[in-house]
């Protein structure tokens, strides 16, 4: 009997640079976590808030390609069509600008907060 290990994902200096600085600033993450959406598809993903269904991508030079951006558009469209909300980041955004990526952030994943409270609140009201 064979078994097929899955391989680590690796993980860019730029994905490391930017899990240091959420986790000074207090932000509850999982990292290379699978997200399956109802469309039978799974993706792997480089962070992922799940209190606040906010996914974070961080794209290096592999996703100039034309394949690859393609990939990109498909894998983010059918997150969000799952309820989730994709945020991308390019590697030079994360070297160079570290700060205002961390502030669209932790503003993303408290606006998106606020619509699932709502949300729940309506629910609740019906």
């Amino acid at each position: 009997m064979t078994f097929i290990t899955p391989k680590a994902p690796r993980i860019s200096r730029a994905e490391v640079h930017l899990k240091q600085a959420l986790e000074k600033e207090g932000v509850r993450f999982t990292q290379q976590k699978i997200i399956r959406c109802g469309n039978g598809r799974h993706y792997c993903v480089d962070f992922y808030i799940s209190q606040k269904y906010v996914i974070i991508e961080v794209d290096g030079l592999s996703h100039d390609y034309p394949g690859q951006q393609q990939k990109d558009r498909t894998k983010t469209r059918n997150l969000e069509n799952a309820g989730y909300k994709v945020l991308r980041f390019r590697n030079e955004e994360i070297w160079h600008n570290l700060q205002n990526v961390v502030k669209t952030i932790k503003e993303v994943a408290a606006q998106k907060s606020s619509l699932i409270h709502q949300s729940e609140k309506s629910q609740r009201s019906t």
